[in-house]
């Protein structure tokens, strides 16, 4: 399986988050445990990608308010909810919010390692989705018109009449607009557009 460079483990029972660290260290993961959520919130960085190993209920904030938190600053952490109560209206809120999987304790080594996995590549995916949304927000106005058409599969003549412009100015355009989405190539830009319209559900996320 492909590794997370780090697994974040916030459970208030002691004994949940060794057996976990346990498990996942001997895997080769790095792990990163803490007993509450404010603690977590306080230490992690949401904008590298990872995955948080989340428990439902817990003292002080609960997961559903620490998982709220995350989307508040734009996480790309992939999230994996733990719970010994079989919540299931929670579980589909979770889901509904963008959490990963919802597993039941005592919890399965391989629902686990397929669970992580699973929120990894969700990870990865949205940070690729943050730093495309970042290049977008450099272009002008024109310039996305620009993006938006070209992106339909127009070609130059064409966005210069849409847009009752000169070609030359598409071209000048296109070529700010390269620049700014760090692209080299027309293939490459093309696949900016594939970005903007990404399908999160490849992962779809579950109860286990």
């Amino acid at each position: 399986m492909t590794i997370p460079p780090l697994i974040y483990i916030v459970d208030d029972d002691a004994s949940v988050r060794d057996s976990l660290g346990f498990i996942l260290e001997g895997y080769g993961m790095a792990v990163n445990a803490f007993a509450d959520g404010e603690r977590f919130l306080a230490a992690v960085d949401t904008s590298q990608p990872g995955c948080v190993i989340l428990d439902l209920r817990m003292p002080g904030l609960s997961g559903m308010q620490v998982q709220q938190a995350l989307l508040a600053r734009e996480s790309v952490l992939g999230v994996i909810f733990l719970s010994g109560h079989g919540d299931v209206p929670q579980a589909v809120e979770a889901l509904q919010r963008g959490a990963c999987h919802f597993l039941e304790k005592p919890i399965d080594s391989g629902s686990l390692l397929a669970a992580i996995e699973a929120a990894w590549q969700v990870s990865r995916q949205r940070l690729r989705e943050r730093r495309h949304r970042q290049r977008l927000a450099r272009l002008t106005a024109r310039e996305r018109q620009t993006f938006d058409l070209l992106c339909q599969g127009l070609k130059n003549q064409a966005v210069a009449e849409r847009l009752h412009i000169s070609l030359r100015t598409v071209e000048v355009h296109r070529a700010n607009i390269s620049r700014k989405l760090e692209s080299a190539s027309l293939l490459a830009f093309l696949s900016q557009c594939d970005a903007t319209q990404t399908a999160r559900d490849e992962d779809e996320p579950h109860v286990e």
